[in-house]
């Protein structure tokens, strides 16, 4: 129930961001600030519950054999959005920092 829930809340954060253009102007966009760093707060969040809910809720009741094909399954969602989260992370540090190892110009935005 309750990662069911932060699924909804999170797809419903997103269509607000979105609508809002917030991944246009900060994740993708010129404008920079460390405030934009909130984009990856809800990636590491849901990584991190999904991981309590595998492990403690599913693994450790008997419902899921841990290191069996339903676990990687149950594994490759969080990985994917654990790899999105990164990505987003080090486009924002690299406009924040403006650390000029990124090769990102206006055409890009």
């Amino acid at each position: 129930m309750f990662l069911s829930l932060q699924i909804v809340v999170g797809l419903i954060g997103y269509k607000v961001m979105k609508r809002v253009g917030y991944f246009r102007d900060y994740s993708q966009g010129a404008k920079a600030d460390a405030g934009s760093f909130s984009l990856i707060c809800p990636g590491v969040a849901f990584v991190v519950f999904g991981m309590f809910f595998i492990v403690f809720g599913l693994v450790k009741n008997g419902l899921v054999e841990p290191l069996s094909p339903a676990f990687f399954m149950l594994l490759l969602p969080l990985a994917l959005i654990q790899l999105q989260t990164v990505r987003v992370y080090f486009r924002l540090l690299c406009r924040v920092t403006a650390c000029g190892s990124c090769k990102v110009t206006t055409a890009e935005s």
